[in-house]
């Protein structure tokens, strides 16, 4: 049986523009080599960089979790986009689609469908783990190889890692002492006694886990030794530090064979994360700074056999859990809160994964997108509050506040699988919403530091919105916007650039500026050790540049969210990226504005990512802006949860929020561009009371039927 094509029924403008998870788009984080400042003297300090370029591109591939089940939306969006035509069939979350593998050949029994304009429909295809299947050759296969298939089928560049290929890295790290140096920083902590009781009497890890997991200790300059020591061209003073190494497995011989008569993998160190001591596990260093071969730390700890894991946010809570319940733990790779997919395959061997992060609303958002990339049929999720609000969030809380071991057995025991994603019980939005009334901080998102004026007025920065920005031309829309991502990117929101008007070296020299609040190529010196904290903040840039399609932008985006955990995403600009598109799809200028809006949207929500939009106004007389100002229909505002306007009134330039749909609190700040920093900035009491002032005295041409500015909770000045 079958019924009418789903393209038919499904295929709409806003739908054909949806992202199919195409890694050879080219996504990439920034590495020094592209942060070529102007000055000859800035270009030498970049040309002497010894940090390679990172790059996602068609021979790298991509690697997926054979337990890696795709949403159904990604199964539909895939197959529209490759001109699959599926049907549906008489069972529940199958289409008939035509089999990769003996697409064109001829079919074996006479009774199989051959529907008129459409190939033989021998394959049959799952909407919920895209497990696929051909009733005439019998191939069968995972979600992976039937796109790897596909896309062969089509013609493109293809490749899809697997675990034996990514693990098999002999590039070894170049790390700022010797290696038998480094693999003595153990010892170092057993003969460090202040520093051995602190692990153990203050942060409740035992002498045993401590040696078991190689903790040790060290001396690394910090970020504020590098730079007074590049200030006056000196070396940089070390302090002591924990050390955490970063396991990978040993391929290189004679290690390699010996899988055979070992219990334990053969592994190796490739990075040295350096924490103080106080206060409490801060960051200090990574050795080598840049990235190199993925490690886990604790990796070396579960034997061949093991088929259980837990991952935890930090390392003394992967310590914790794995002192308290005796199961093999392993952290997070880096301080922020990311999975790179180049860790994926340290993960392939357990089956059973035990997702056990700080309980809170950021700890969920995370655990769902890590389930989403491990394979949500083996991870388990563990809550340390057991549905309360209060109490320790992660495992090393509880350990502090109660080192009963039968109470960590009982969360063990009590995780849970992840529901349905398209399933919700109100006893999931209960929790919830329980969170929100007892923690109405955590709801309105991550916080701005640099312009508390928004925090007043949006709130925070929350994942799944789409936010408008515009504003006349050279106003200052790309300056705030790279200040608020850096800003958000230093508490940990990754965030992936698209800059469609400015090069990425050109925006990347600017953010460096910013980061470091002063014009670096007035202090070539100093360029090396900013770069370098620049490198580690979770920051990637798109590769295109002036007109693009938005279906190949959006397959980047996707790529950036599973492979990088990117939770911002930045278009700069609307009009750039659209530029001459209209043409090449033989339609209106608005209508494909309006499309690829609604796919951006659509994106925002589905991917659970925030977008921010720049978005040119029109050309007006009137010299203060309005929503109806953006160029284009009203779609785009309609679609948009905040539109945010940079004014400038006089001589004076404001952030004015003329639409917010978390709470309708709308409003506008003055705001000040910084010379020295390059930053925007708050008007201080002084300056705001000269403004007031001025705008005393004279009277602005406002639009008609507009109201007058306001600023949050009062009035305007």
């Amino acid at each position: 049986m079958w019924t009418r094509p789903l393209r038919a029924m499904a295929v709409t403008a806003r739908r054909s523009l949806l992202p199919t998870r195409r890694h050879f788009y080219t996504p990439y984080a920034v590495s020094t080599t592209e942060k070529i400042l102007d000055s000859p003297s800035a270009s030498s300090s970049v040309a002497s960089s010894s940090v390679a370029n990172v790059s996602i591109s068609d021979e790298d591939g991509t690697f997926y979790s054979s337990y890696f089940q795709p949403r159904r939306d990604e199964v539909m969006d895939f197959l529209l986009n490759h001109n699959q035509n599926p049907f549906t069939t008489s069972i529940p979350g199958e289409l008939m689609i035509p089999c990769p593998s003996c697409h064109g050949k001829r079919v074996s029994h006479p009774t199989h469908l051959t529907i008129s304009g459409y190939p033989r429909m021998n394959g049959r295809i799952s909407t919920r783990t895209g497990a696929y299947r051909c009733t005439n050759c019998t191939a069968r296969g995972t979600w992976q190889e039937f796109v790897k298939g596909v896309r062969k089928k089509s013609g493109e560049n293809f490749s899809v890692s697997n675990p034996s290929k990514a693990l098999s890295s002999r590039i070894q790290p170049t790390f700022s002492r010797p290696l038998d140096e480094i693999e003595r920083y153990p010892d170092a902590m057993n003969e460090d006694e202040d520093i051995r009781k602190w692990c153990t009497e203050r942060m409740g890890i035992t002498k045993q886990v401590l040696e078991l997991y190689k903790v040790g200790v060290a001396t690394y300059a910090d970020f504020e030794a590098q730079l007074a020591a590049a200030k006056k061209s000196s070396v940089a003073s070390d302090r002591l530090c924990l050390t955490f190494p970063q396991i990978a497995p040993d391929y290189t011989p004679p290690h390699s064979t010996t899988y055979l008569t070992s219990t334990h993998p053969p592994t190796r160190i490739v990075r040295i994360k350096a924490c103080a001591a106080e206060p409490a596990h801060t960051f200090i260093a990574y050795d080598p700074p840049g990235l190199g071969p993925q490690g886990l730390f604790g990796y070396h700890v579960p034997p061949l056999s093991a088929t259980s894991l837990i991952l935890a946010r930090d390392e003394f809570s992967a310590m914790a859990a794995y002192q308290q319940t005796e199961i093999p733990a392993v952290c997070l790779p880096t301080s922020n809160p990311q999975l790179p997919e180049t860790a994926i395959p340290l993960l392939e061997r357990f089956s059973c994964i035990y997702l056990w992060f700080d309980d809170d609303l950021e700890g969920e958002m995370l655990v769902d997108r890590l389930a989403h990339k491990l394979g949500r049929d083996r991870c388990l999720v563990v809550n340390t509050r057991g549905g309360g609000v209060e109490g320790p969030r992660n495992p090393h809380e509880l350990l502090l506040h109660n080192p009963d071991k039968s109470v960590f057995t009982d969360l063990i025991k009590a995780a849970k699988p992840l529901k349905h994603e398209q399933i919700v019980q109100f006893r999931d939005l209960r929790e919830q919403i329980r969170r929100n009334v007892n923690n109405p901080e955590a709801a309105r998102g991550v916080q701005s530091m640099d312009l508390p004026g928004l925090n007043l007025l949006l709130k925070g920065h929350r994942p799944g919105e789409l936010t408008i920005v515009t504003g006349a031309t050279g106003i200052g829309k790309t300056t705030i916007l790279s200040q608020l991502s850096l800003d958000f990117c230093k508490q940990g929101v990754a965030t992936l650039w698209g800059s469609f008007e400015i090069p990425n070296a050109r925006l990347a020299q600017k953010m460096i500026c910013q980061l470091a609040e002063k014009d670096v190529t007035k202090v070539p010196d100093e360029f090396e050790v900013w770069a370098n904290q620049f490198e580690q903040l979770p920051l990637y840039f798109l590769r295109f540049f002036g007109s693009t399609s938005i279906k190949d932008v959006l397959s980047a985006c996707d790529h950036a969210v599973y492979a990088h955990d990117v939770s911002h995403v930045i278009i700069d600009n609307l009009q750039f990226m659209l530029s001459g598109q209209h043409r090449h799809h033989n339609s209106d200028r608005w209508e494909t504005q309006d499309e690829a809006v609604s796919a951006l949207r659509t994106f925002a929500t589905d991917r659970n990512v925030h977008v921010s939009l720049v978005v040119h106004p029109r050309k007006e007389k009137y010299e203060k802006l309005g929503v109806s100002s953006v160029i284009g229909s009203a779609k785009v505002t309609q679609e948009a949860d905040n539109v945010v306007i940079v004014q400038k009134i006089g001589a004076t330039k404001f952030v004015d929020v003329k639409k917010n749909r978390f709470d309708g609190a709308v409003g506008a700040f003055p705001v000040i561009f910084d010379s020295e920093s390059l930053k925007i900035r708050h008007l201080t009491d002084e300056e705001s009371k000269t403004l007031r002032g001025q705008r005393a005295q004279s009277q602005d041409q406002t639009r008609p039927g507009n109201s007058s500015f306001r600023a949050p909770g009062r009035g305007f000045g």
